[in-house]
This record gives structure tokens, C-alpha cells and sequence, in this order.
């Protein structure tokens, strides 16, 4: 039966005609071992993963819609996914005399697996039994399972002398299964340093300044995730994909494959390049505290859409694009005004300007 005269869906029958569902179970754990090789080194290796399970099921009744029956629908979906990360740490820790030393020597691996099954029933006269078997007809079902990798080397030495002058360098090199042989691969290296001035001779005595500390670091780092909207072409972008659809050939139905990208073998990390020299400082027995810093951050071959000719057979394709700028200056001011027993009163003024700039953009539409 009819539920409206109109081209409109009843609005409650939209509710009530229709049941939509998630179920989900996870279950997730981790552990460690640590074993000290002498009093200075030591090594540390932790497991952790977690496994999910997504049952969807989406169902519209016979009375959802003016066309009754012939728009009932029942869809299926159930996803699996497993999740593992393995990292290995070797930590060495050091003191000899005014010198400190400390460094990390590291590898990790991450790993995701992942199932999809989902079909698609139409063909129901009731509400009374909302299984697939109860459809009389079949249609979209797919499935299909993807895998994504993650490896990372590093390393980093910290290097103090005396309190006073501080060192640190880092080196990163990461993989990612998602990009082609040539490129898997990022480097990404930083260093900082730092100078605690009020641990000086010359201002050791001060009655105005406790503590002064000019710093300066210089790092990348790297992003290898992207969305094109399609889970496949998201984990193997630079190869050719197809899937499997219907032709007809001499008035017959045949299987037949389809693209669904254009492959790009060329396709890499995207990288950001960041400075930052500041300054902090404590006054009067740090009643008055605060910083000084600026920032600039360079973004560079990102993992952009660009439109292509349509001639291709597609209007996009995945590419390394474009670049960004960002920086600012950012003032922090704290004081303690008043400290007594049963009351306290302190200020906090923070100012800060930034500055957006496409340096780069081409003729992409994703920035």
C-alpha cells in the first residue's frame, strides 16, 4: 500500500520503515621485554596489535517508500581488520663527568590487514524476514582485501656539557608500502641546540635574570597518508587497478574488467621542513616567565589529486604537487603577582600571528 500521494517519502515511515546497524567487537593487548646489557645500555623490544571485526547491516521495509515493496532493500557488509606493530629500542645512557650522554637505536614495523565482504538484496514483499535468502533478487556483491606496510629506522644522540650547552641529532628513515620501488623510502633528519646562558658564570649572581635559554632546531619529517576515496587505490596507488564488471558482446553478458586509476610508479613521501629558533627567559625569581619563538614550515610534494584530461578516462590523477608555507611568531608571558597561603593570583598573556601561503599550487584543486 501507498503511504503518500506525493513524490515526497513520508518522513516517518523514513524513520520507522528503516533499520540501520553496527556491531562491532575489538579486542587489542600488548607487552614488552627489557633487558639491560650493562648499567649504560639496554634493549627493549614491545609488541602491540589489536584485532576488529565491523558487521553492518542496512535495511529499508516494503512501507519506506510510495513505491512500496519494489524499494525494499537489504544490504550486508562485514569487515576484518588486524593491526601490528613491533618495536625494537636500543637505549644507551651515559655520564662522565660534566658530559651527558644519551642515544636511541631503533626499528619498527606496523602492519594492517584487511577483509571486505558486502552484498546487496532487493526483492521483498514483507517485513518478516530480513535475511539475504529471503530476497528474490542478488546484486553488487563484492569483496575484496588490501594490506598496508610501515618500516622505520632511526636514531638519535642527545649530548649535554655542563648544564649549559645541549645537542641533539636525529635521523629517520621510513617506508611505506603504498608508493613504488623507487620511492618507498624517506629520509628525514633534525637537529637542535641549546644554550642555558643563566648558568653562566657572568649571570650567576644576577638578581634580575634565573633563567635564560636560546634554542634552534631544524627538522623534516614526513606524511605518506593520503584519501582518494577508494580504500584499494588508497594502499596501491602506483599500480595499474582494475575491477571486474558486466559487458555485452553479441547481445550476451560477459565478464569484463575495468581501470580504476592511473598508476603513478613516481609517487613518494610528502615532506615538511620546519625551523625554529627561540628564546626563553625567567625574571625575578620567576615571578615573570615567557618565551619568544618563531617558526617557519615549508610543505612540500604533496600527495595532491590534479586534473588531467578527460580523454583519459578520468578527470584526476595522484600526484606529488605543490607547496606550502607557513609561519608565525609566538609570545608567551606568564607572572605570579601574588603568592599568599589561601590565595593566588597569576597572569598569562599569549600573542601569536601566522602567515598561510600557497607558494606553489599549479593547476591542483586539493589545496
Amino acid at each position: 500500500t501507498d503511504i503518500s500521494n506525493t513524490s515526497n517519502t513520508n518522513p516517518g515511515a523514513k524513520v520507522l520503515e528503516r533499520d540501520r546497524n553496527d556491531y562491532k567487537f575489538k579486542i587489542y593487548g600488548s607487552f614488552y621485554a627489557k633487558y639491560n646489557i650493562t648499567k649504560d645500555l639496554s634493549f627493549k623490544t614491545t609488541v602491540l596489535g589489536d584485532y576488529q571485526n565491523t558487521r553492518r547491516d542496512r535495511w529499508q521495509g516494503v512501507l519506506s517508500n510510495r513505491n512500496g515493496a519494489s524499494a525494499a532493500k537489504f544490504s550486508i557488509s562485514t569487515e576484518n581488520r588486524i593491526h601490528l606493530v613491533i618495536d625494537n629500542l636500543l637505549t644507551y645512557n651515559k655520564i662522565i663527568g660534566k658530559h651527558e650522554i644519551s642515544a636511541i637505536l631503533g626499528f619498527s614495523a606496523e602492519k594492517y590487514d584487511t577483509t571486505f565482504e558486502s552484498v546487496n538484496a532487493t526483492g521483498y514483499d514483507s517485513d518478516l524476514i530480513k535475511t539475504i535468502s529471503a530476497a528474490t533478487t542478488i546484486s553488487n556483491a563484492e569483496s575484496y582485501e588490501y594490506v598496508s606496510r610501515l618500516l622505520s629506522y632511526f636514531g638519535r644522540v642527545n649530548y649535554a656539557y655542563d648544564d649549559k650547552y645541549l645537542l641533539s641529532l636525529s635521523i629517520r628513515r621510513d617506508g611505506y608500502s603504498a608508493f613504488g620501488p623507487d620511492s618507498k623510502y624517506g629520509n628525514f633528519p633534525a637537529a637542535s641546540a641549546g644554550w642555558i646562558i643563566s648558568n653562566e658564570d657572568f649571570l650567576n649572581e644576577s638578581e634580575v635574570v634565573n633563567f635564560l635559554k636560546l634554542r634552534f632546531s631544524y627538522g623534516t619529517t614526513g606524511n605518506p597518508f593520503f584519501d582518494t576515496g577508494d580504500d584499494i587505490i588508497n594502499n596501491y596507488p602506483y599500480l595499474s587497478l582494475i575491477q571486474s564488471t558486466t559487458a555485452v558482446i553479441g547481445g550476451s553478458p560477459t565478464t569484463a574488467f575495468n581501470p580504476i586509476n592511473i598508476a603513478n610508479p613516481d609517487l613518494k613521501w610528502e615532506r615538511s621542513i620546519e625551523i625554529n629558533p627561540a628564546i626563553d627567559f625567567g625574571l625575578f625569581n620567576n615571578t615573570i616567565t615567557g618565551s619568544f619563538d618563531y617558526y617557519k614550515r615549508t610543505s612540500d610534494q604533496l600527495l595532491l589529486n590534479n586534473p588531467i584530461s578527460a580523454t583519459t578516462g578520468f578527470t584526476n590523477a595522484l600526484v606529488n604537487l605543490g607547496k606550502v608555507e607557513n609561519k608565525g611568531k609566538d609570545i608567551e608571558l606568564r607572572s605570579r603577582n601574588i603568592t599568599m597561603e589561601n590565595f593566588r593570583w597569576s597572569s598569562t598573556l599569549l600573542v601569536s600571528k601566522n602567515e598561510n601561503e600557497l607558494v606553489d599550487f599549479a593547476d591542483s584543486n586539493g589545496l
